[in-house]
């Protein structure tokens, strides 16, 4: 054998090992663009639900503002039985969505740690 053929033999080799190198550079890095493309569409639906929840908390402000003043003004006009209608009913209204979301966000987290903690898959809708 002579001395050419074994460093050939060995060049080969390193050749191979590179091509292996590479590949697996290559998929990593197509993961990584993968998983920063995830990141970005979350990161972009969690910004539009936080413009979905202000723009929605500005319009029950508007709403509520708008029924306990017309309400008052009722009242100023010597319409109580009205204005106590219009002012209450907006109170209450108000009191029951916050009940309602709280108790809907409470449900939620308590799934999520039934999830997170192993107890049941994601997938099962107990409800």
């Amino acid at each position: 054998m002579k001395p050419t053929e074994g460093l050939f033999l060995r060049l080969q080799s390193c050749v191979s090992t590179m091509k292996s190198c590479l590949a697996l550079l290559s998929a990593s890095l197509r993961w990584l663009s993968k998983a920063a493309h995830r990141r970005g569409i979350e990161r972009d639906a969690i910004d539009e639900e936080i413009r979905n929840n202000k723009f929605g908390n500005r319009g029950a402000l508007f709403i509520a503002t708008l029924g306990i003043g017309a309400g008052v003004f009722a009242i100023w006009q010597g319409a109580a039985w009205i204005g106590g209608i219009l002012s209450g009913g907006t109170i209450l209204g108000i009191a029951s969505a916050y009940i309602t979301g709280t108790r809907s966000r409470s449900s939620e987290r308590r799934d999520k740690a039934e999830v997170m903690a192993g107890l049941r898959s994601p997938n099962d809708n107990r409800r």
